[in-house]
């Protein structure tokens, strides 16, 4: 029989007196058994997983400001050479799809915006509200979009 500790939430194998973790003592109600043990060990794993989610779509918001801002800069110095020739539209136009695909390629490359679980990219946004990635149905996010995260 598994216990778990009532201050610090630790599973304990076997029933003992007080907590090897935190001290406090256990009591035979908090007896666990094997399939709740397996839920505490897999909401500390989505918890994990939740955090990896918020740091990449953190630094993804991040590469996607200072790219859009290179964009400019990029855009404003190559724009007076681009109205000097002779086909102006086309090369502005290659300078976006170069740029976007540039983007694109380094958002997949480093799962900016993907599900930690099974790291497909979120569409349409999704990673901003969603709770639940579309695709392996597991949680991506801790608290609704209201709450504080």
């Amino acid at each position: 029989m598994f216990y778990k500790c009532a201050e610090c939430g630790k599973i304990i194998d076997g029933y003992v007196e007080k907590c090897p973790e935190c001290g406090s003592k256990i009591e035979m109600y908090d007896s666990v058994s094997n399939l709740e043990k397996r839920n505490f060990e897999n909401v500390k794993e989505i918890e994990e997983k939740c955090e990896v989610f918020k740091k990449r779509v953190k630094y993804g918001c991040i590469v996607t400001v200072i790219f859009l801002i290179a964009s400019c800069v990029i855009f404003a110095i190559l724009f007076p050479v681009a109205m000097s020739t002779k086909l102006p539209g086309l090369i502005i136009l290659i300078m976006m799809i170069v740029l976007v695909t540039l983007y694109i390629v380094i958002c997949v490359k480093w799962h900016f915006f993907s599900c930690p679980h099974c790291n497909k990219i979120l569409r349409r946004f999704n990673f901003f509200y969603e709770k639940y990635c579309p695709y392996c149905g597991k949680r991506i996010r801790k608290y609704n979009i209201d709450e504080k995260y």
